[in-house]
């Protein structure tokens, strides 16, 4: 019997996963590519759901050998409604200070490890700030690479204003280590994103290809069926579960959190009706669901301006309308023949 919970639409893939799937745009790659070549820090920018979190732990399994990859899940690590500048020093400084004494074997100067220790039981003090540079220093110093690559997971979730203010304080350590930061869309588009555009290189993680107007959707369609693949354990995939499949991957608009909800809901509405395997009717209500609840996040005037954008690139919506449209997955950008080109999402295709 097939265990759908596996599916975990919510649960991004981690350092050397087996079921991370290669994106057709082979973003990971060309990231870690960036990051050897350096020239970062990097923001790493896309719509809620895209894979911002699997590809830079993809980017990061590929890096391992050539830095000291430090990995800061910010959500999973502090309470994001009251996260400041000296409390992500602070959690960084714990990260780098467990990887260094129990995985890296680097024995930190005494003076140093009693300032971190003393550390983590101040959670706001300017002395973080020291602190992380010298132990940045010192692992670098000490590692056999040589080289430290910061990633930071999580600041999509907080303020524009705040991440802001968080990034800005980072960007004092690109000669300490290379940095990468997962953000939101706000934070690197539009008047108020010069301060961090102006900075840091910005890598962008669309949805996949799943529209019908080249060659390149099938690509895009191929991916997500291989994500459900490896997230069910399934050596094969009939040809009519492949037809469901691709139907819930046009619907998802390529988004690969998206596209597993879709499956995961068929899959409970089948349960309900003492069916092991879902059918038409059960992705059709599992659409539905998603559609619905897509359709209550918008506000007056939005479905007009989304239909004005369909086939465009998007830049015409007015510039906060289209953040909060790419934020929260309403108007998805795919590039097609080297061309940035917004589509609503499918799932708000019936209200159009």
């Amino acid at each position: 019997m097939t265990d759908w919970n596996t599916l975990s639409p919510h649960r991004p893939t981690g350092i050397d996963d087996h079921l991370y799937v290669d994106r057709p745009d082979s973003a990971s790659r060309m990231l870690a590519e960036r990051i050897r070549a350096g020239g970062g820090p990097f923001a790493v920018a896309g719509p809620m759901g895209c894979g911002k979190t699997s590809e830079i732990f993809a980017a990061a399994t590929m890096l391992q050998q050539d830095y000291v990859v430090v990995m800061v899940p910010l959500d999973r690590m502090m309470d994001m409604r009251t996260i400041s500048v000296p409390e992500v020093l602070r959690a960084i400084n714990s990260r780098i200070f467990d990887l260094a004494e129990r995985h890296l074997k680097i024995q930190l100067p005494d003076q140093l490890k009693k300032q971190i220790e003393g550390a983590f039981l101040v959670r706001s003090s300017p002395a973080h700030a020291d602190i992380l540079r010298n132990t940045l220093r010192e692992v670098r110093r000490h590692s056999i690479q040589q080289k430290i690559v910061l990633m930071l997971d999580g600041l999509e979730k907080v303020a524009s204003s705040v991440a802001s203010e968080i990034l800005v304080s980072l960007f004092s350590y690109s000669a300490e280590a290379s940095l990468v930061f997962v953000v939101s869309p706000n934070l690197v588009s539009g008047p108020q994103s010069y301060e961090i555009v102006n900075q840091a290189r910005v890598v962008s993680i669309d949805p996949v290809n799943v529209w019908n107007e080249d060659e390149g959707f099938v690509e895009g369609r191929k991916f997500l069926l291989e994500i459900a693949k490896r997230r069910l354990s399934l050596n094969s995939i009939s040809n009519g579960f492949a037809d469901q499949l691709d139907m819930a991957a046009f619907y998802s608009g390529g988004v690969p959190r998206v596209f597993l909800q879709i499956l995961h809901d068929a899959a409970g509405f089948a349960s309900l009706s003492k069916r092991d395997f879902p059918i038409d009717v059960d992705f059709g209500r599992a659409i539905a669901d998603q559609a619905d609840s897509l359709f209550r996040v918008l506000r007056d005037g939005d479905l007009e301006s989304l239909r004005l954008a369909n086939g465009t690139s998007g830049v015409e919506v007015q510039i906060d309308r289209r953040l909060r449209f790419l934020t929260h997955g309403l108007l998805l950008h795919y590039h097609v023949n080297h061309q940035v080109v917004a589509r609503p999402a499918p799932l708000l295709l019936r209200y159009l």
